[in-house]
């Protein structure tokens, strides 16, 4: 059924069945499959491909009696999909500047030079810095009192949650980017010992994720999201107040979404005053735009205005993850 699907519709079998799963159950991708499904011949090499794969499948109870394919078979063709996303990052990771709390640590990176303090460390003593505060004050001899020292500081821990607007618009290849920019994300940020939360939204919250740096919640949240019903920005902002710490540590949410919110009496003010109250909580918000019209674009500029965060808006899906990875970086 799927390959009577595929050859008589590919780009809404696409929709359907997603880039993971076609993938997976014949070994192609789907752009190739797109630029070939009219030939006979590669119809009959892709059908005995599936047919085969189907076959594998059975042995390894990935399908079940009617031929369907069952959950675990989605999300192992996620997950092998992710696997492949993770190679790539590993193989792209750059070096990024870190940032840093006022919080003073002995074990922390150096950072500002200070006058020296009695019980520090002989390795944070500036050798260079105290010779020349000797020279420029004119004095002969060095002493505790004209030592200067190295204060460390300890990297900030940044929360930060993902949220992905899984409204019935974001079908397709856009869904799937923005589930590998969320993987990017987290492989980046838990990697740098920030942590990561995630939630998925329509009209109601789909998924919620309080910030963590267990990357296998975040894979695991991300692998089954699928599109659905109405926008409610004002919900996920709600819900991104409840997940974060309380405290000092920094909050920065990032939305990735394709339209204005649709739900609500009034949608528009509902949002604007649920942002006012994430930047009361010392919240920054970003909003990750992707093909916005006119309007949305006019509410998301309100939106980073309010929050002091960023606004980047895609018209192409495939530079996602660098964008996605732009805004942590400034905020890290």
């Amino acid at each position: 059924m799927m390959f009577e699907k595929m050859v008589s519709n590919f780009r809404n079998s696409k929709n359907i069945y997603g880039e993971s799963m076609i993938r997976a159950t014949t070994g192609y991708d789907s752009e190739y499959i797109d630029k070939n499904i009219k030939y006979p011949e590669f119809q009959r090499e892709l059908e005995k491909r599936m047919k085969d794969k189907k076959d594998e499948f059975k042995k390894k109870k990935l399908v079940d009696s009617k031929g369907n394919y069952t959950q675990k078979a989605t999300e192992l063709a996620v997950l092998s999909m992710y696997a492949t996303e993770l190679d790539n990052l590993e193989a792209i990771d750059n070096i990024h500047g870190k940032k840093f709390t006022r919080k003073m640590d002995k074990y922390g990176e150096k950072q500002e030079i200070t006058n020296y303090k009695k019980g520090a460390r002989f390795r944070d003593i500036a050798i260079r810095q105290s010779i020349k505060n000797l020279i420029r004050h004119n004095q002969k001899k060095l002493s505790l009192e004209n030592m200067k020292m190295y204060e460390r500081q300890s990297k900030g821990v940044l929360n930060i949650i993902y949220a992905i607007d899984t409204s019935s618009s974001m079908k397709g290849k856009k869904l799937e980017s923005t589930k590998k920019a969320g993987l990017a994300l987290a492989y980046k940020a838990i990697s740098n010992k920030d942590k990561v939360g995630l939630i998925a939204f329509a009209e109601n919250i789909i998924t919620s994720i309080e910030p963590t740096d267990d990357f296998s919640k975040i894979v695991n949240g991300l692998t089954l999201l699928k599109p659905k019903d109405e926008t409610d920005f004002e919900k996920v902002i709600n819900e991104a107040m409840r997940l974060f710490p309380e405290g000092d540590e920094l909050k920065h949410l990032v939305i990735i979404t394709d339209a204005m919110p649709t739900a609500g009496n009034d949608p528009v003010q509902d949002t604007l005053q649920a942002i006012s109250m994430a930047r009361a909580a010392n919240i920054t918000i970003s909003i990750v735009g992707m093909q916005l019209d006119e309007q949305g674009e006019s509410l998301a500029q309100k939106i980073v205005q309010i929050s002091e965060g960023k606004l980047y808006k895609v018209l192409e899906t495939e530079n996602l993850n660098q964008i996605v990875l732009q805004d942590y970086y400034a905020y890290e």
